[in-house]
């Protein structure tokens, strides 16, 4: 099933070329930086050209990549996974891509954008993540599309999505979660007043965002919910109070998940710390050898000045006292 004219043409995909053959055919200014890349994902290259630059000479000379010093010639793409060829002769770029064509390997050619299999889009890596920017075979004008506009808007963009990607992990606004090893945990998430998922503090939205399993009282806003990763497991612990006790919260079963070696959230209107919930959360930890973390949130009573902002005005009052009851 061939796609609409308007669909995308190429389909998106990051390869594992560690330990595995890559051949490059050319060995220009072009050659040395796609051999650059390769090489720092563990590839195992090939370079293929009469000549090479002073750059790929030395890397060659170092052992970091074998170079056949003469023209490319049937049977150099034997055994490679991918093909790469920039050698800025039209004939010998199509000659390679046809025979990568022949093997079934995949051929990305410097000369023409979108003319080989495969295309290297703009990209930068940052902490352990890739943002990666490429431009399809043809544009929706029927032209081909300039390479060089995804450089543009990768370096254009790059300093927002930096930006955005940082904001992201740490608010949890993106599932993006780490594998981590060793023994469990349970933090009490203080998710703020007024069912307003923004009023929760950066470092609750760092717990659910690194949470294995959330179990969350009814109050919680839904908004805060559905930032939540696909595979974190939610328990609905139905009306929990954090002040007057933990009412249907399975604290055993909090434990359990713990000891499995999952993260677990509680995630509770308000703020926890000066309620029951801790106290009882903390004890049962202590006594199955859990970590439990009290993460506070912005408790109800520091949000009545929004809707009474004259609460502590010099000219109406000197104080302002938070009774309990």
């Amino acid at each position: 099933m061939r796609p609409a004219a308007d669909d995308p043409a190429s389909y998106p995909v990051h390869l594992d070329l560690t330990g595995r053959a890559v051949t490059v055919v050319g060995g220009g200014p072009v050659a040395a930086r796609k051999v650059r890349g390769l090489l720092a994902v563990g590839a195992v290259v090939t370079v293929v050209a009469p000549r090479v630059c002073a750059e790929l000479a030395g890397t060659a000379a170092a052992g970091g990549l074998h170079w056949r010093p003469r023209r490319y010639a049937a049977g150099d793409l034997d055994g490679a996974w991918l093909a790469v060829t920039a050698t800025g002769d039209p004939a010998t770029d199509g000659a390679v891509e046809c025979d990568a064509t022949t093997l079934r390997t995949f051929c990305v050619r410097a000369d023409r954008a979108g003319a080989g299999t495969a295309a290297t889009p703009a990209t930068v890596r940052r902490d352990g993540l890739v943002i990666s920017v490429g431009a399809d075979g043809v544009t929706g004008r029927g032209e081909r599309a300039d390479p060089g506009r995804a450089v543009a808007v990768r370096d254009a963009v790059l300093p927002i999505a930096q930006r955005a990607v940082a904001l992201a992990v740490d608010t949890g606004r993106v599932p993006l979660r780490r594998r981590r090893p060793g023994v469990g945990r349970i933090a009490l998430v203080g998710a703020g007043p007024g069912g307003d998922a923004d009023l929760i503090t950066v470092r609750g939205m760092r717990e659910l965002a690194a949470a294995d399993v959330v179990a969350h009282d009814r109050s919680v806003p839904g908004e805060l919910l559905s930032r939540l990763a696909p595979a974190v497991q939610r328990v609905d612990a139905g009306p929990v109070s954090a002040r007057h006790g933990t009412s249907t919260l399975d604290v055993e079963a909090l434990l359990e998940h713990a000891r499995a070696g999952q993260r677990v959230v509680c995630l509770v209107a308000g703020d926890p710390s000066r309620g029951m919930v801790a106290a009882e959360l903390a004890a049962a930890g202590r006594s199955a050898g859990i970590a439990v973390t009290v993460v506070r949130g912005v408790t109800t009573a520091a949000a009545v000045p929004i809707t009474a902002p004259a609460v502590a005005h010099r000219r109406t009052g000197r104080r302002v006292a938070l009774l309990r009851y």
